[in-house]
C-alpha cells in the first residue's frame, strides 16, 4: 500500500458525523495535560476517564 492509498482509506473510513464520545475524550485528556502524567486505565472508583 502506498501513501496515497493509505490516506484515501483513512478518508473513506472517516465518520460522516462528528463522534461525540471521541470529542469528550479529547477534551478530558487535553484538560488533564497541564496536571502532568495520568494513568492509562480509567479510574473507575472516581467515575472518570483520567
Amino acid at each position: 500500500m502506498d501513501e496515497n492509498t493509505f490516506w484515501q482509506l483513512i478518508d473513506d473510513c472517516r465518520p460522516v458525523q462528528p463522534d461525540r464520545d471521541s470529542q469528550r475524550l479529547v477534551e478530558s485528556l487535553t484538560a488533564q495535560l497541564p496536571a502532568g502524567p495520568f494513568p492509562a486505565a480509567p479510574d473507575k472508583a472516581a467515575g472518570r476517564w483520567c
